[in-house]
């Protein structure tokens, strides 16, 4: 997905590494090309609800704790975030945050917005082979209303 084009802010010259450390926190990736850095944290939805793909399933401090350090790392110069949500059900029109199950990652993923961090959803399929084939880029929109996740 990142180094497919599907999403154009990552589009072509990126070096992608996996798996790197950045003060206390380890992220999914980082893409570097011309002195600019790319933090991107993976999140990956599987629960789905009336065309809704919602994340988390299930409360998650690390979660909480890797959207609130983008949204850090957001502010310095020559930095870009970016969580992903990769949406593993075709039924999914969007991703929404899980506000009903876990109220901290919802206000922590408002909180990243605000402060820059790109938030991106894309469904894939997985075949008997488990490869993963993109099929389309969705929005991530706000929790459902009366949720009170403050996500603009």
């Amino acid at each position: 997905m990142l180094t497919t084009g599907a999403l154009e802010e990552l589009r072509s010259g990126w070096k992608l590494r996996r798996e790197v450390t950045h003060g206390s926190n380890r992220y999914d990736f980082r893409l570097t090309r011309a002195g600019r850095v790319y933090w991107v944290e993976v999140k990956s939805v599987t629960w789905v609800e009336d065309g809704i793909g919602l994340f988390p399933d299930a409360p998650t401090a690390r979660g909480v704790r890797h959207v609130e350090s983008l949204a850090a790392l957001a502010a310095e110069p020559g930095v870009e975030t970016l969580v992903l949500f990769v949406v593993q059900r075709g039924d999914a029109r969007e991703v929404r945050p899980g506000a009903a199950v876990d109220p901290a990652f919802a206000t922590a993923l408002a909180g990243a917005r605000r402060a820059g961090v790109r938030l991106r959803a894309a469904v894939f399929r997985f075949d008997s082979a488990a490869q993963a084939r993109f099929v389309r880029v969705v929005p991530v929109l706000p929790a459902a209303a009366g949720n009170g996740d403050g996500l603009p």
